[in-house]
């Protein structure tokens, strides 16, 4: 295993073992929350997040970490250096919100979800990471799962404006968006009785997706790239 560079934090290294990974190292104290962290990741098989290649755990000569995949961009950077298309936006919001449906299918709530957490592939297709503060789904923690829906409509309002924060004390910061951005913002930020994620993806799909001002050539290209998107996911 060759390690081909590090972060500057210490944190986290890239290794090659035919392709690209990341070696996350544990922080110190926090075992059982690697532990925890791999056996969540390994429950989840799908396109749009973070593969966790192995844990490493007794290696004299590796720290405690885990191997998962690299990806070069995050929605943080790519958003605020403006490298994001109208369409692409949409596009991104749809794969964000039909991947954590299927998080919160597998009864795991995801808890940290923010735009550095939302990996980018070079074509264009998000890895959810982050899994070090997510936890299976109880009775006891089920309020929990809101705090994922109000993340997500703080990151739409992040990709929508350009890389903004929205104002969790003024709904006005929503009224430049068009009606269903801020119908879907408002309820997942600011209403009480949040909407499920799979319910966003059915209003999503009803609406054909209208979260911004799109000419008729990026509309067809919206269409196009979720129409690909959906021959692609199998379960």
């Amino acid at each position: 295993m060759e390690i081909i560079d590090k972060s500057s934090g210490g944190k986290f290294s890239t290794v090659s073992i035919s392709k690209r990974y990341v070696m996350k190292r544990m922080e110190d104290g926090k075992f059982q929350q690697l532990i925890n962290e791999f056996e969540i990741m390994s429950m989840l098989y799908h396109p749009n997040i973070q593969k966790a290649e192995k844990i490493i755990i007794n290696d004299k000569n590796i720290p405690q970490s885990i191997l998962v995949e690299y990806f070069p961009f995050n929605l943080e950077m790519i958003v605020q250096n403006k490298k994001i298309s109208n369409a692409n936006q949409v596009f991104l919001i749809f794969q964000l919100a039909e991947t954590m449906k299927y998080i919160h299918s597998r009864k795991i709530i995801h808890n940290d979800l923010r735009p550095t957490k939302i990996l980018i592939s070079e074509n264009g297709i998000i890895k959810i990471s982050g899994f070090e503060k997510s936890k299976l789904l109880t009775l006891q923690n089920q309020n929990e799962l809101c705090n994922d829906i109000k993340s997500f409509g703080i990151i739409v309002y992040f990709i929508l404006s350009g890389g903004q924060m929205l104002n969790l004390k003024d709904e006005n910061d929503l009224t430049p968006f068009p009606i269903l951005a801020q119908q879907l913002i408002n309820a997942c930020c600011f209403y009480e009785n949040k909407p499920s994620f799979e319910r966003i993806c059915n209003i999503l799909e009803q609406k054909n997706y209208n979260l911004i001002s799109l000419s008729q050539q990026e509309t067809q290209e919206v269409n196009q790239k979720i129409k690909q998107y959906k021959k692609q996911i199998e379960f």
